[in-house]
């Protein structure tokens, strides 16, 4: 679990997550399912997958099904 931090909301084209992981704090760049309504900064998500060839993480709203 971790929170949308950095950019003013996370979508489907763009955004970062934030983890804090032992103290130490992570940014990934992360992406919404293509159509998802954009989540405003602080929202809880979920990473469900890893694209290697772009380097971004998908994750989806924690409060969504």
């Amino acid at each position: 679990v971790c929170s949308s931090d950095l950019t003013a909301e996370l979508t489907d084209r763009v955004g970062q997550v934030e983890i804090k992981e032992g103290g130490e704090v992570i940014l990934l760049n992360a992406r919404l399912k293509e159509g998802a309504v954009a989540l405003k900064r602080g929202s809880e998500v979920i990473v469900y997958a890893y694209d290697e060839d772009s380097g971004i993480y998908h994750v989806k709203n924690l409060t969504t099904s």
